[in-house]
């Protein structure tokens, strides 16, 4: 169980502060996460005992640079499917895992594939661009909490890091 000020990841809602748990309703039998988006307005209540819910501590610092180390050793797949919805699916697939290695690789198949395009002077398609920015969201506020560093300069520092190791 979590408890107040933890932070953690809450499915694609991304880093959340816990606030409270309370019951709701006067049901104190079932109590609730109160937690706050870092990066989102709301609040969003999620059963304490729920088991369908993907909720997980953030990253720490230690693991957060040690996989950033490993992106030059990361293993860049191309997703290549026949329509449009079985890559759609696939991205959403990835992206359910919340798993901070999974983003990593997938972020890194897509600036692949975004590299590819501009030099064969396309673009990049517009599902590949959505799952980019949402996979880059996901991952640079995590990393961010977890390197205590604001969250338009993870990138920065990511690119910095890799550079330094190759």
């Amino acid at each position: 169980m979590f408890k107040k000020g933890d932070m953690v990841v809450y499915e694609s809602t991304g880093v959340c502060k816990i606030s409270d748990i309370k019951a709701l309703d006067g049901n104190s039998e079932k109590l609730y996460y109160c937690l706050e988006p870092l990066f989102d307005m709301g609040v969003i209540y999620s059963p304490v005992e729920s088991k369908k819910v993907s909720l997980r501590p953030t990253v720490s610092k230690e693991e957060a640079e040690y996989m950033i180390d490993m992106i030059p050793s990361v293993e860049v797949e191309d997703y290549h499917f026949k329509s449009f919805q079985e890559l759609t699916e696939h991205y959403k697939s990835i992206m359910k895992t919340h798993s901070c290695k999974n983003l990593i690789k997938l972020l890194m198949s897509i600036y692949k594939k975004r590299k590819i395009a501009i030099q064969n002077g396309k673009k990049m398609g517009q599902i590949d661009e959505r799952f980019m920015k949402k996979a880059e969201d996901m991952l640079f506020g995590e990393f961010s909490v977890s390197l205590g560093m604001p969250r338009d300069e993870v990138e920065v520092y990511i690119k910095k890091r890799v550079r330094n190791l190759t």
